[in-house]
């Protein structure tokens, strides 16, 4: 049995019945299906405790990690060789073509819950790329209700998740119950609610707020330049850059942050 999510576009009430119609069948995707009886399953077997709150982690000052959604460019990938940083590309899986490859150690899922089931894109996303995604941003960050989404993304084996917004790192308490899957928030968005509106947001009006406040980590969304062009989203990707280096951060990748800072934690859990 399954349970749907569908959003409610732009304020639906106040359009009209064709408007409507002509948005939700554009917005297909916006409906996605859950297993019930999977879910419900997963969270009989995780261990109880007498707890309420997540499990959080403080990180050390001066980390920045640079993420990029949907595919690769070589423009993008000139500019941080020139720079000396790696970076996170999460991919979605049915752009992915091995000339296109980034030449990056950190390649993950874009899941796109408007083309399919998640177990085909993780297959098809390990057949093109040779390796299995660990770590997950949903694409145009479409998202439910946290122990959905996180408990569906743990079930089929993801270690840590980048969809949400916000600073520390968290395993989400369910009923007393810690999720086996950590979220990564970001903070800064390459667009802007003054320009559109959609499921994603920056936090701070600057992203020099963030580093003058010694936020870390700081996890920014780039898209690919080529596409920021096409899209005219700004390109603020290097001045990110700068202020990382202006600040004193280091750059790592999710991958990296996560085997540093948060797979030790959940050795000690």
């Amino acid at each position: 049995m399954f349970f749907s999510e569908r959003g409610n576009p732009c304020g639906s009430q106040l359009l009209g019945d064709r408007m409507i119609r002509r948005i939700y069948k554009r917005e297909r995707g916006a409906e996605y299906w859950f297993p019930r009886d999977e879910l419900v399953g997963f969270f009989k077997t995780l261990p109880v405790a007498h707890r309420h709150e997540n499990l959080t982690v403080d990180c050390p000052k001066g980390i920045a990690i640079m993420t990029h959604d949907d595919f690769a460019d070589e423009e993008t990938q000139r500019m941080e060789r020139a720079w000396g940083i790696n970076s996170t590309y999460f991919l979605l899986s049915d752009k992915i073509r091995a000339d296109t490859l980034p030449r990056s150690d950190d390649l993950q899922l874009h899941f796109d819950k408007g083309k399919g089931e998640l177990k085909r894109q993780m297959a098809v996303f390990e057949a093109r790329v040779g390796t299995r995604p660990a770590f997950n941003r949903n694409h145009r960050f479409w998202w439910r209700a946290d122990h959905l989404d996180l408990a569906y993304l743990s079930l089929h084996g993801f270690r840590a998740d980048s969809s949400r917004p916000g600073f520390k790192p968290y395993r989400l308490c369910v009923e007393g119950r810690l999720l086996p899957i950590w979220e990564i928030p970001y903070a800064i968005l390459d667009d802007s609610v003054e320009r559109s509106v959609h499921a994603g947001y920056s936090l701070a009006s600057e992203p020099e707020h963030l580093f003058t406040n010694d936020v870390s980590p700081v996890v920014a969304v780039y898209h690919p330049v080529s596409l920021s062009r096409k899209l005219g989203l700004p390109m603020r990707l290097e001045e990110f850059h700068d202020l990382g280096k202006r600040y004193g951060y280091s750059f790592l990748t999710v991958r990296e942050f996560y085997d540093r800072y948060l797979a030790r934690v959940e050795m000690e859990d």
